[in-house]
C-alpha cells in the first residue's frame, strides 16, 4: 500500500476540484474528498464507488453503457452510465460519461484523477 497524492476533478454543471491524499492498494485508490469516501478501481472497466450518507456506485468501459446505481435511505436508483472516453495512463485517468435514469439523461460529466507517490 502506497500514500499517493491526488488531484481530481469532476465538471458538469459545476467543477468541483479536489486535492489531498490517499492510499494506491494494488488496482484500487482510496481517497476521502471532503468526508466522502472515494474508491476507484482500475482496470479494464473501472469502478467508482463514493460513500457518505449514500453510495454512487458507478461503473465505465470504453465505448459501452453499463449499469450503476445511487442508494440512500429513501431507497435505490438503476442507473445506466453510458462511457464515451475512458483513458487510462501511468498515474492519471479520465473519463467522459453520462448518467441516464428512466431513459432520461440526467447529465454530462467529466472526471479526470491524476496521482503519483507521495515523497
Amino acid at each position: 500500500m502506497s500514500k499517493i497524492k491526488i488531484k481530481s476533478v469532476l465538471i458538469s454543471d459545476e467543477k468541483h476540484e479536489f486535492q489531498g491524499f490517499g492510499l494506491k492498494n494494488g488496482h484500487k485508490i482510496i481517497y476521502n474528498d471532503h468526508n466522502i469516501k472515494t474508491v476507484i478501481t482500475l482496470g479494464e472497466t473501472v469502478y467508482l464507488e463514493r460513500k457518505s450518507d449514500y453510495l454512487l456506485f458507478l461503473a465505465f468501459k470504453a465505448q459501452k453503457t453499463l449499469t450503476g446505481s445511487y442508494s440512500n435511505n429513501y431507497g435505490k436508483i438503476d442507473l445506466e452510465v453510458k462511457t464515451k472516453l475512458l483513458k487510462q495512463k501511468e498515474n492519471s485517468l479520465e473519463i467522459e460519461y453520462t448518467l441516464i435514469n428512466n431513459k432520461q439523461k440526467i447529465s454530462d460529466f467529466k472526471f479526470i484523477l491524476e496521482y503519483s507517490i507521495d515523497t
